[in-house]
């Protein structure tokens, strides 16, 4: 089934979307799972999106790239069995991470501290410089939120998503006993 190429961003995470379940239901996540023809169909519809979602990426504002960069990683694992390289997402990510230092209000801190956290834990060169240092600012602004245990200064949503975004993150080079955290960042997380 070939489907035309997508001509706008909720288009081309609509067929992503579409993909990753038909994916799903043919269990294409679990390698055990056997070959099959609606396994090689949906793995090349997998392919020809990303290849789509490339083609597409210089037209797209720095919010709808950095939303594509998830779907190209899980469809690139169904295509290909592996991650998605960095050099097809760096270039999205770091596209976001310029639009957001230079004012762009279509994305959030929240939405792009993932990426570039995960990047920095892979020691990718990309992201360092700029982006790291933007990564060790929010990490130390976020944790200035918890100095007092009983009283965070942020409640809500922002204390959730920060505490969820701190528990992936590495805090040894911010605290000296990282550890002491973590019940209050998991506590929080949950609520």
């Amino acid at each position: 089934m070939n489907s035309p190429a997508p001509s706008s961003i909720p288009d081309l995470l609509t067929r992503a979307r579409d993909i990753f379940s038909r994916a799903n239901a043919l269990r294409l996540h679990d390698p055990a799972t056997p070959s099959s023809p609606q396994a090689a169909t949906t793995r090349g519809q997998a392919a020809r999106w990303i290849d789509q979602a490339i083609q597409a990426a210089p037209a797209l504002s720095a919010s709808e790239a950095l939303q594509t960069v998830q779907a190209i990683d899980l469809l690139h694992r169904i295509a290909h069995s592996l991650p998605a390289p960095s050099t097809l997402t760096n270039p999205l990510i770091l596209q976001a991470f310029n639009a957001l230092i230079h004012g762009d209000q279509t994305i959030t801190p929240y939405d792009l501290f993932p990426h570039i956290n995960q990047a920095i834990q892979r020691r990718d060169p990309a992201f360092l410089g700029a982006p790291l240092r933007w990564h060790s600012l929010q990490v130390a602004a976020w944790l200035q939120n918890f100095k007092n245990p009983r009283r965070p200064k942020i409640q809500g949503q922002d204390l959730k998503t920060q505490s969820r975004l701190l528990l992936q993150t590495d805090l040894s080079p911010f605290l000296p006993s990282p550890s002491t955290l973590l019940p209050l960042l998991q506590a929080n997380s949950r609520s």
